[in-house]
Parts: structure tokens; sequence; C-alpha cells
């Protein structure tokens, strides 16, 4: 399936809420508001969506729960790509390769991406914003971090953040999603094993023996349900 790219402007105040308005992201949603607040902070005045995109992670929990049910999923995300920069200049090009090259000119500038889920009560997939930008819109500095690599419109962007996730209910709960983010940097910064919501769940139902089901966390008599 072929996904459609669209720029966004997201100068002013009226954009932003044209924006939130278009991918329904309501108050319903505080993680992303969360996400959204923050980009505005850090000075974000465009965005790139993609829609029709094939995350692995929200692939992962398809295969392994929603294509399992009797009503019908949709599986394909979309992503949203967010720069400190306006955007505007990019509507004029037309061939291929000055597009891409003119996104990539804008790396510096790139805040980093959101991937959202077909998931109306948790949306939120992968996240990943730029530490150094959002390092200065508070006091207090992120320094756990690595650098991501992502490709849209035929550019290479990188952005150095930490990886956030928001807990499905239905598959996992908030001892997945830490899990995850702790083993996604582990595995982009230092090569350690990839491994997604559902893993981590077929693996804490399978104890390697009593005593490791007892002992964790330490000092546990017993983990409770």
């Amino acid at each position: 399936m072929q996904s459609t790219i669209k720029t966004h402007s997201l100068v002013v105040e009226a954009d932003w809420i044209q924006f939130l308005d278009q991918f329904d992201l309501s108050s319903s949603h505080p993680i992303l508001l969360g996400i959204i607040a923050s980009l505005k902070a850090a000075g974000v005045q465009g965005c790139i969506s993609a829609d029709s995109y094939v995350d692995r992670d929200c692939s992962a929990s398809y295969s392994e729960f929603d294509a399992k049910l009797f009503k019908p999923y949709r599986k394909y995300c979309k992503r949203l790509h967010f720069f400190c920069d306006d955007l505007s200049d990019l509507n004029d090009l037309s061939e291929p390769t000055e597009i891409s090259a003119a996104v990539e000119a804008k790396n510096e500038g790139y805040a980093g991406f959101v991937t959202l889920r077909p998931l109306e009560h948790e949306p939120s997939s992968v996240a990943v914003l730029s530490q150094s930008k959002l390092n200065n819109t508070t006091n207090k500095e992120i320094g756990v971090y690595s650098r991501y690599d992502v490709h849209v419109l035929g550019a290479r962007l990188s952005v150095q953040g930490t990886p956030l996730t928001q807990q499905d209910t239905r598959i996992g709960a908030c001892a997945q999603a830490a899990i995850w983010m702790a083993g996604r940097h582990f595995h982009n910064k230092h090569r350690a094993p990839w491994f997604s919501t559902p893993d981590i769940t077929e693996k804490a139902l399978k104890p390697t023996d009593s005593f490791i089901s007892r002992s964790l966390p330490a000092g546990s008599d017993y983990l409770l349900p």
C-alpha cells in the first residue's frame, strides 16, 4: 500500500488546533497531548505526516492479538515527523531529488517523530523526541539517549532521544512498557536483541523455574497479580 505524504504548517496556534483535529488528538489522550506540548515548547513549526505506515512494533502486536479477533482491526499506522522549521518551502518543489535534498537540509531542526497506531484508546506506538531541544524547555536534563535514524521522502534524518511507548492495556501493562523502553534503548545504542511487547509478555508467562518466580523483585515471597 502506497503511503500518502503531507506537510503541515505549525507556525501559529490556529495551525496546531487544526492539526490536532485532523489527527483526532483529543484531550482523552494525555500522553500525546504531553508530547505535543513539549514539541510546541521546543519551537516546532512544521510536520511531515505519512499514513499507511508499517510499524514493526504495531505489526507484532497485531499478529499476536488483533489478527486473531473476530472484529477486524487496522494494522497501518501514521508517522509524524516534527521540525523546528517552517516547511512551506517544500510545497514549491516537484522533483523528488530536490524534495529529498531540501528535507535532509532541515536535519538540524529535526525534533523527532511519533508513530500513531490505529487504536483510539492508546494511539502512541513509538515516539522519539530530540533530547537537546527538550532540554531547552525544562530545568531537568535528559541523560539517557542514543541516535535514531529515520527516512522520509528519500531523506535520511537523525535524532538523539529516548524511546517512548504507550501501553496497550489489551495486551500488557505499565511494566511491559517500561521494559520495552529500556530494551529498545539498549538495542539501539548497544545492539542488544530487539523485542516487542508481546515478546515481553511471552517471557513473563514462561519463567525458567519457581525460584526465579519467587525472587523477582528481590525480597518478594511471590509476585502478586
